[in-house]
């Protein structure tokens, strides 16, 4: 038991209380996916590029190269729908 005599279910709030409403858009919204395999896609060549390069080697770097990277992605994604 806890602190208190209170076992661990003796809590009224989860980390998912009021989250219901989002848990069910995958079964409500049509065409939606159920993982996030695009958005581990396109962090992937940030992370080969940083493996490579051993990394930023300051805080400025790394925002520098963050800032890039999303300029760079937003530019493509805009070209692309636009072809």
């Amino acid at each position: 038991m806890g602190e208190g005599g209170k076992g661990p279910t003796a809590s009224s709030t989860t980390p998912w209380t009021g989250a219901e409403p989002a848990l069910f858009q995958l079964v409500l919204v049509p065409g939606l996916s159920a993982d996030n395999n695009l958005a581990e896609r396109s962090l992937r060549p940030l992370v080969v590029i940083r493996k490579i390069s051993g990394g930023s080697r300051s805080d400025e770097g790394t925002k520098t190269r963050m800032a890039l990277a999303s300029l760079f992605e937003t530019w493509q994604a805009r070209l692309c729908a636009n072809a």
